[in-house]
């Protein structure tokens, strides 16, 4: 399972994917591999799963990225430096 997969799992706890269907707007199917880890989920969905569980926006991003450019990789290095310069800390 990727670090967003575990994260948005942990997130929905003992709600439904029913329900966060219903109330999101993003599919069963979709939620589920994005908790797998299968599907990588675009900026949109990640907004409105981070409205939905009323947290920020870059905390799921961060993860998206570390998930996206392994740790000691030299595209992360670039990332994490990149975004310094913008005064955010990849922490993950």
């Amino acid at each position: 399972m990727s670090l967003l997969g575990s994260k948005l799992r942990e997130l929905r706890g003992s709600k439904s994917l029913y329900a966060i269907e219903r109330d999101s707007g993003i599919s069963r199917g979709n939620l589920l591999r994005y908790e797998k880890g299968t599907q990588i989920p675009e900026n949109d969905a990640l907004k409105r799963l981070a409205d939905y569980f009323q947290i920020e926006f870059l905390e799921l991003k961060k993860l998206w990225v570390a998930d996206q450019f392994p740790e000691g990789s030299l595209n992360r290095q670039a990332l994490a430096a990149w975004l310094m310069d913008l005064g955010v800390e990849l922490d993950c």
